[in-house]
This record gives structure tokens, sequence and C-alpha cells, in this order.
């Protein structure tokens, strides 16, 4: 080639890489365009010549507390740039993201109150102010009250189990004070009580979608099992035939077995799991409420919890025996101890009461041990002290019931517990993906979008972010202008 063909070459190379490079977009100011898209080249692309970014120590120093620092099995989300980054620190190609998992922001959170004239308030109450409306005001979330007037905890069974529970579904159970007036300390009502807690808990601590219910197509039946409502959202199976059984496969460490107590109307039930006896569980001793004998409602949930099992498959066998009446069987889960974020339930203990304190101590030693070995299942089950919150002689009417002053204390020690964080989890968990880093580099606000800092065939990469909600992540690492944030 001559000189002047060489030349010429060399002309034609540095006119293009100026072109290319971006400068007269830069040196004009120009914001013809936000995108520009060249001939691709193998040789000259980003992946091979390194130029999709250019790195500052503080995005070093964000992928190395990513890489070392965070937990390891939660992913990371970002854009091209910090993805390429990331991928000479990362070991697992599986926990680098480009885009977040699915994610649903535009509802709140289910926010649903059980409870009794007593604490809920209605117009037997003198109160103007409701434990639940100053919760629902302090979170901003719209409380669905299903609360009942006079009501004693068997009485909620409707209530409880004709409601969707999803991973956004945030309870609070404030209950107990009319078992205390109607049973005083008969044992076997105490005994009644706490079996139908347990599955009133269960079954607002756990989505729907992860309880197998009788009507499964998994579980195996000898004898007549009858499919029905009864108003347990039209899952459950029941028999009037002794020595029929239901067999099924379930994993986990502790398993919940959901079944019924009724009044005088309930034939025995065998457990055995892995072929070891469990035992027998007949719900005709059930104690009817007031309400219930009223309605002609005399049953309500009991839930059989087992626990102490290795973690593996097991197979469990319920066999009915001798006595008059049904066998209802609603549902099954099996846990393995891992801790949810969330459904959330808080439980309130019973209140004092002048005339019944020594009853009222043997309830909340009840509820306190069942929140307590729910919470150590792994279920998000929180107990709420409300009984040290009132003063007998400040914040109870002459009734029992709360009047203003002793709503505003319940609302507190609730709201105690119930953090702003603690919602966002409520909310987010499952239905938002779950937990990731997102790995930010420069972040500007005005724009909502995030810039890379570099250049990439002669152009600044933008990714708009607007849609990622930043407000539901909190800080996790900052260097700089790089950030790192945890999905709250």
């Amino acid at each position: 080639m001559t000189k002047i063909g060489v030349w010429v070459a060399v002309g034609i190379l540095l006119s293009y890489f100026v072109f290319t490079s971006g400068l007269v977009y830069e040196v004009s100011g120009s914001n013809v365009t936000d995108k520009f898209i060249v001939p691709y080249s193998a040789s000259l692309s980003g992946e091979r010549t390194g130029l999709m970014s250019v790195y500052t120590k503080d995005d070093i120093k964000c992928a190395e507390w990513l890489a070392y620092k965070s937990d390891q099995s939660v992913p990371i989300v970002g854009d091209g740039g910090s993805w390429l980054l990331m991928k000479g620190y990362i070991t697992q190609p599986d926990r680098l993201m480009l885009t977040p998992p699915p994610m649903d922001v535009t509802g709140k959170p289910a926010f649903n109150a059980y409870g009794d004239s007593t604490t809920i308030g209605d117009s037997a109450s003198k109160s103007t102010l409701v434990y639940t409306s100053l919760i629902s005001s302090a979170t901003g979330m719209d409380v669905n009250n299903l609360g009942i007037r006079d009501a004693e905890l068997a009485d909620l069974f409707y209530k409880v189990y004709r409601n969707n529970v999803t991973p956004s579904t945030l309870s609070v159970m404030l209950i107990g004070n009319n078992d205390i007036k109607h049973f005083g300390d008969d044992i076997d009502a105490l005994r009644c009580f706490e079996g139908n807690l347990y599955s009133y808990l269960v079954k607002l601590a756990m989505p729907v979608s992860d309880l197998t219910y009788a009507q499964d197509s998994s579980i195996i039946y000898t004898g007549n099992w009858i499919a029905a409502d009864e108003g347990w959202g039209n899952h459950i199976k029941y028999t009037e035939d002794i020595g029929a059984t239901a067999t099924f496969n379930i994993t986990g460490s502790v398993i919940y077995i959901d079944t019924i107590q009724f009044y005088k109307n309930t034939m025995g039930i065998k457990i055995t799991i892995d072929g070891i006896d469990k035992g027998m569980f007949n719900g005709g001793e059930y104690k009817p409420t007031i309400i219930g004998k009223e309605a002609g409602i005399i049953y309500t949930s009991y839930l059989l919890r087992f626990d102490g099992l290795k973690n593996t498959n097991h197979t469990v066998v319920l066999t009915t025996t001798e006595g008059k009446g049904y066998i209802h069987f609603h549902w099954v889960i099996g846990l393995d101890g891992s801790q949810r974020d969330s459904p959330c339930v808080y439980v309130g203990t019973c209140l004092p009461s002048k005339d019944n304190e020594n009853t009222v101590a043997l309830y909340n030693v009840v509820i306190k041990d069942c929140v307590k070995k729910l919470s150590d299942d792994g279920l998000r089950v929180i107990l709420v002290d409300t009984y040290s919150s009132i003063n007998m002689e400040t914040d109870l009417l002459s009734d029992g019931s709360l009047n203003d002053s002793g709503h505003k204390h319940i609302a507190d020690t609730f709201l105690s517990k119930i953090t702003p964080e603690s919602i966002a989890k409520t909310h987010i968990n499952m239905v938002r993906g779950g937990l990731y880093y997102i790995f930010i580099r420069t972040w500007n606000t005005e724009h909502q979008k995030l810039v890379t800092g570099g250049t990439s065939a002669g152009m600044r990469i933008t990714t708009d972010l607007s849609n990622w909600k930043l407000d539901l992540y909190k800080e996790a690492f900052r260097s700089g202008e790089a950030v790192v944030y945890e999905r709250k």
C-alpha cells in the first residue's frame, strides 16, 4: 500500500473512532439521542476490550463487600456494568441477575383483627377509641375488623377459616377474656381452648397454598369419606365409619394435623407416624360456647401437633376408632424449623380481671406456651404482653371492657412489636420474589435512572430503574456514590 493509502486509512479510522467515542456529543452537550447503536464488532466489543464500564474505587469496594462480606445465599441484581464487574468476584453464576424477580408493589398488606367486644369496641363499649383503629392509623393499613361481640375463641371459627391468608396477611388477635368468664378454671375447657388456639394461629400464619388439604388427590382413603364444606372452605372430608383410614406422606421435623372438636358427637382418631403409635384423640369433650349453643354451632377446629421428628419424609395414618358421631379431617402440613418472614400473627395475652386473676394466669400460660412452640417451629407468631400494659384501676370499665386509656395502651403495646420493617416483610416476602441485593453505582434521584459511569462503544449506558421502588429497600453497604441495597 502506498503512503497516501496508509494515511487515508488512518484518517478514516481516526474519524470513525472520534465519532463513535461520543466526543461529538460530549463537546456539543447534545441530547438529541439517549441511545446510540454502532455496528457490532467482536474484536471491539465491551466483553473483549473491557470498555463496558470504567470502575471506580467505590465500585470495587462494593463488589468486594458483596463477594466476601454479604450473605452468600442472597442473589445480586444490577445493571450490565455491575454484572460484568461482579463476574470477576462471584464464583456462583446463578447468584447474579440483570433484573430483579417479579414484584408487586401496588397493594397493601391485609390487616385482620380478631377479638371480642371487650377488646375491639362496639355499641356495648363506652370507649370512643378502638385499639385496632389506632394501629390502622399508625401503620397506614386499613383494618378488617373480624371480631364478634361477646365472642369466645371458638366463636371466631368461621371468621378465621373463611379468610384467605396470603404471604401479605398481617393478623392481630386479642381473645380469651370471655372464655375466662364462662368456663372459669375448668381444665377441660382450657385444653379445648389450647387446641383451638393452635389451629387458628397455624391457619393465620400459613398461606393457604402451603397447606395440603384433605381433598388432595395424594391422600389415600379407605372407608366412606365424604367431601364437604362445613365452613372450612370446601376442603374437608369426614366419615362415620369405624376403622376408616387416611394415609399420606409429609416432610418435616414437626407435623400439624387439623381436625375438629364436636360436642358429644366425635369418634376417636388414632395417629401413627412411620408405624409408631402417637396416641388417640377424641374431640367429643369439647365445651360449647354461649354463642355457639344459641346458634347451634357446637364445634370448632382443633390442631394435633407432633414434634421431635427427624426432618425427613414421613408416612402418616389416621384411623377412626370407637365412639359416636364423625371424624373431620381438614389439612396437614410439615415444617422443618426454618424461620418464615410472613404471614405475621401478633397474639395478645388475656387482660387483667379483678374477679378472675388466677384463671387469667392459667390462660396466659397456655397462650405464651402456644406462641413459643409455634415460633420455635418457624412460624412468624409473635407474643404481645397486653396483660402488663393494662392498669385495672384506670384502663377498664366496670364491665371489664377497655376504656379510651386502655385502648391506647393496647395499641401502643402492639405497635411496639408491629414495626414498619415487619409490615414491609409481610407484604414483600414471596409476593415480590424474596430477598436480594441491588448493586447501584451512581444514583440520579431527579431522573430515577441508574448510570453505569463508563462508556461502551462510545456511549454512556443508562438503565431506567423507576419501577424498582428503592423506598422498599434499605441500604446495606455504601462506598461513596456506589451503594448496595437490600430488600426490606
